[in-house]
């Protein structure tokens, strides 16, 4: 009849997603031809349930298909704090990075490549910023995301009024425990030695020394004797020579050779040693 027909083709369902039953398969596919015998799978799922669980099997089936045709959100926001971790500027101390969560109603679509972070355009390191986030597969979009960073990090503080011009002692500062961002100009423990720095500004107790405060680090002054080199370390030719301007290192500076008086061009390297680079 048409309702034995129903419930016998809703069985087979059943039986084909369940692995437990597989072996009873060949039995019911028979049982049209053997009316009196009862499958035990029409005794265990009424007519019903077995539109329910059909109907259950099929919109769960839809749903992950559904899911893998889109980006996870939590994947986006996985590459951009990656990539903040990856390239924000050197930070010591502990550093966390906290990315806000996008629209869960973003759909785009799954990428079939790795997605890559990126920086927009003229931005710049700050505590609260924009991430790109970009899928340069054959179907292209980018997306971006607001990330905070800060790291606990020991500063310089200065312990009291220092004039322009003063040569910083290590009697001048102390180091102490703040919050800092990255691209913070803070003199950082690990990353600087305030000790022997000339002041371009005058300090008040209590300030934290930063780059913007003090005058550059030349190894090299104006008028100062200096060594020239040339060559590697085993066949390097010095000779002495006369700086003709402040540098710092890994700047270019000229110098007058003290034994011809010829003014070269040179690199310099460490304090007081100028690397020759045009004779």
């Amino acid at each position: 009849t048409a309702h034995c027909s129903c419930r016998q083709g809703l069985a087979q369902f059943l039986l084909r997603v369940s692995l437990s039953a597989s072996r009873d398969h060949s039995n019911l596919m028979t049982s049209h031809r053997q009316p009196h015998v009862r499958s035990p799978y029409r005794c265990l799922f009424g007519e019903p349930l077995c539109v329910r669980l059909s109907v259950v099997f099929l919109t769960g089936a839809s749903a992950l298909s559904s899911a893998a045709a889109w980006q996870s959100p939590e994947s986006i926001e996985t590459v951009a704090e990656a990539f903040v971790t990856q390239h924000q500027p050197a930070m010591t101390g502990t550093v966390t990075v906290q990315t806000q969560p996008i629209d869960r109603r973003l759909k785009l679509k799954a990428c079939a490549k790795a997605l890559e972070g990126f920086l927009p355009a003229g931005a710049g390191w700050r505590p609260a910023m924009s991430v790109g986030v970009r899928c340069a597969g054959p179907v292209a979009w980018k997306v971006y995301v607001q990330v905070r960073t800060e790291s606990r990090i020991q500063v310089a503080r200065v312990t009291r009024a220092l004039p322009p011009g003063h040569t910083v002692t290590p009697q001048d500062f102390e180091w102490v425990e703040q919050t800092a961002h990255p691209g913070s100009l803070s003199l950082q423990k690990g990353l600087h030695t305030p000790a022997g720095r000339v002041l371009r500004t005058a300090c008040g107790a209590g300030q934290t020394l930063t780059q913007s405060m003090l005058q550059p680090d030349y190894l090299v002054r104006r008028g100062e004797r200096v060594t020239l080199a040339s060559g590697d370390s085993a066949l390097a030719i010095r000779m002495g020579g006369q700086a003709l301007a402040d540098a710092a290192a890994g700047e270019r500076v000229r110098v007058r050779n003290s034994s011809s008086g010829r003014v070269v061009e040179g690199i310099v390297r460490q304090r007081g040693v100028v690397e020759i680079v045009i004779f």
